[in-house]
């Protein structure tokens, strides 16, 4: 499920059993639209048919807010492919629980690149010393 809740679940879970080289990928980290970027009741409430991606993206915000013990970043591809890892974060966000649940899409894309911390695709290779 693509919502805030679920991914923060999922990731926080898998993070207790991650190996300390490992990586998390989450998918539709940055909606390109107000639409794709409703929770699933509000997407369904609307009769949206179109591309969802959930409020996954405040699932990001969250882990920079309150997790200092991982690096955490979106690359710019496919609808926003989050990047999880157990390094040092470059930097951290200082959102509440509560700021993050009521910000919406308007907020989010006007703040994106600082927020999710978004990067170009280029930028996985000097991530991860990879050679083109």
């Amino acid at each position: 499920m693509h919502e805030y809740k679920y991914a923060l679940r999922d990731v926080e879970s898998i993070l207790k059993y991650l190996s300390d080289d490992g990586v998390i990928i989450m998918h539709d980290c940055n909606p390109v639209t107000k639409e794709a970027a409703r929770s699933y009741k509000e997407w369904n409430a609307a009769g949206s048919t179109g591309q969802w991606n959930g409020d996954v993206w405040k699932a990001i915000m969250h882990l920079r807010s309150f997790r200092n013990d991982i690096d955490v970043f979106v690359v710019n591809c496919d609808f926003g492919l989050g990047i999880i890892t157990k390094k040092k974060p470059q930097d951290n966000l200082t959102f509440s629980i509560k700021e993050i649940e009521s910000l919406d899409f308007d907020d989010f894309n006007a703040n994106k690149k600082k927020w999710i911390n978004l990067k170009e695709v280029s930028y996985i290779y000097e991530y991860f010393n990879l050679v083109k």
